[in-house]
């Protein structure tokens, strides 16, 4: 039976679909950054984000899955890190840093969901948690155009 390259399997993990567009949108990105970036910030962005979809990709297969989800883990932070730099080197525009941030945040949660299911910890708080609440106001800052949240 083939499959539609454009239709993912019912079955995909919500997370992957999340990083696949997230990669997709990132390459695109990456592509217009100067040559003279190439081999400093270019490479070493995309391989990692190609990284974190290989270890979420793993980790749903894996017997021991927290091992991935740590990769995973760690893998966004340097993400994040070379993204920062990039914004502040002016590589990357700050409209698309918030939206990398965004993409970035989304992953850390879902796979920070993934790992407390895997360890049988209790979800986050509810709607009530400051977290929650942090987190409405940082997309509300950024929906509106404002600074960082």
């Amino acid at each position: 039976m083939d499959l539609d390259s454009s239709q993912a399997p019912s079955a995909e993990l919500p997370l992957f679909l999340h990083w696949e567009k997230a990669v997709c949108w990132l390459l695109g990105k990456t592509a217009k950054f100067p040559k003279n970036v190439r081999f400093t910030f270019t490479v070493r962005i995309e391989n990692v984000a190609l990284e974190i979809l290989e270890e979420i990709i793993a980790a749903r297969y894996a017997r021991a899955r927290l091992v991935h989800l740590e990769r995973i883990s760690a893998d966004l932070d340097k993400l994040r890190i070379l993204l920062r730099l990039c914004d502040q080197l002016g590589h990357l525009d700050h409209r698309g840093y918030e939206r990398a941030m965004l993409w970035i945040a989304e992953a850390g949660r879902m796979t920070g969901g993934w790992r407390r299911h895997e360890l049988g910890l209790p979800g986050q708080g509810g709607e009530g948690s400051r977290r929650a609440d942090a987190r409405s106001r940082g997309r509300a800052v950024l929906a509106s155009g404002g600074g960082e949240p």
